[in-house]
Parts: structure tokens; C-alpha cells; sequence
């Protein structure tokens, strides 16, 4: 259950004045945020909500506040949730020794919180995977079999790319998320996708793109990969 004593809610511009109190390292994954005409005032926006205060004539704040955003600063691997869901519209999550969570809401407020692994990886699974795999046995059918690949084949044709932005995937009706991530500077996506046919996984990276057929063992697989294991 989330642990609202831990939970902070922030503006966009908020966010981006505390990340930069950090240090000025740039937070993959962020929103373009427009610069305000005065930070002053988002400062003290901050001041009066208690994000920040003075501790021996300088400007501090909460130990489990700075942690969430040095988490997000000091990330190895961060992964972007895109679901149809109407809030929240998006879900980062930064992973490092812990993990960092920030959901951008519908109303324009982030949520800031920890998470643990096994959590992230079952909401991962709620928002982006439909509700049931494609059983396995299929693959012994040779006419499943036919049916199957002529799915993925006429998927991989498709001309989006990760050059592509995410809301260009989000208006097919058989899209039902996207993952981006993040690591080592290099981006890789995945598709859910549930055609009449099969449900399946487009996977994206820089030159490759190939689908995957949605089965238990392949969910299994990705978490392990992501080391958001259930």
C-alpha cells in the first residue's frame, strides 16, 4: 500500500528547482517544462509547503526528500510507462541502489515516491500487458503457428520507429502501452499489442525491431531483465 507520509506532490517547475539544487546533472525521462519568469517565487512556493527550509543558514531539505531525487539523479536504468488509463498519464521509474517513482498526473501535479521492485513490476504488468498471456501451446499448432507469425510479420512492417513519439503509438486502437527505457544512455522500447489474432511485444532498439509473441514465460524474461521481478 502506498505510504503517503512518504509521498510528495510537486509542480513541474518545483521539480526541476529542486533537481537542480542536486547538482546540475541532467533526469532522463522529464517532461519539456516551461521556465517560469520568476524562480523566487517557486522557491518560496517550496519554503511554504515545507520542501525546503534553513538548517544553520543554509537551504535544506527532508533526508527521504533528498534521496528520492538523488535516486533519480544517480539512476542506472530508468523506465517510462505509457498506458490508456486516464491517470496517472505517465509513470517514471528511476532505479539505482532504490527505486524512485514519479507519476505525472492529468492535472499537471508529479507524485513523488519510493518503490520496491516487486511492486513497480506489478503495476508494470497492469498498465502495459493485457490481462492474460498467450498460452504457449499455441506454438504446437502448426495453423496457430501461421496465423501468429503472419501477425508478427505485419507488425514488424509497421513504419513508427522510436523516432517516433510514444502519442503517435497511443492513437492505434490495438496499442495497449509503451515502455520506454533508458540505461547506459542507450533508449529500447516495447508494444503491447492485442490484435484479433495474437497479442504480442514490438521491441525497439536503434536498427532493430522485431516482435515477440506475449506468453508468461517471455513477461517472466522482461522483469528479470528489468529487475522488477514479481
Amino acid at each position: 500500500m502506498e505510504n503517503f507520509e512518504i509521498t510528495y506532490y510537486l509542480s513541474g517547475q518545483q521539480l526541476l528547482l529542486l533537481l537542480s539544487l542536486i547538482d546540475q546533472r541532467p533526469v532522463a525521462g522529464l517532461p519539456p517544462v516551461e521556465a517560469p519568469e520568476d524562480w523566487q517565487k517557486i522557491s518560496l512556493s517550496l519554503f511554504e509547503e515545507g520542501r525546503l527550509y534553513f538548517e544553520n543558514g543554509q537551504c535544506a531539505m527532508d533526508q527521504e526528500f533528498s534521496a528520492l531525487l538523488l535516486t533519480m539523479k544517480d539512476a542506472e536504468q530508468i523506465c517510462a510507462i505509457y498506458g490508456k488509463r486516464p491517470s496517472p498519464s505517465v509513470q517514471l521509474i528511476y532505479q539505482g541502489k532504490q527505486l524512485t517513482l514519479l507519476e505525472l498526473l492529468s492535472d499537471g501535479k508529479n507524485r513523488l515516491r519510493r518503490i520496491e521492485p516487486a511492486e513497480a513490476g506489478q503495476m508494470l504488468m497492469e498498465i502495459l500487458m493485457p490481462a492474460y498471456p498467450m498460452p504457449e501451446t499455441l506454438l504446437d499448432s502448426l495453423t496457430e503457428n501461421q496465423i501468429i507469425s503472419s501477425s508478427l510479420s505485419r507488425w514488424e512492417s509497421q513504419s513508427a520507429s522510436l523516432v517516433d513519439s510514444v502519442p503517435l503509438w497511443m492513437q492505434i486502437p490495438e496499442v495497449v502501452g509503451v515502455l520506454d527505457r533508458w540505461s547506459q544512455g542507450i533508449q529500447t522500447r516495447w508494444i503491447w499489442i492485442e490484435d484479433m489474432d495474437a497479442s504480442l511485444v514490438l521491441f525497439q532498439a536503434q536498427g532493430e525491431t522485431r516482435s515477440i509473441l506475449d506468453t508468461a514465460s517471455y513477461r517472466r524474461a522482461l522483469l528479470r531483465e528489468l529487475r522488477l521481478e514479481v
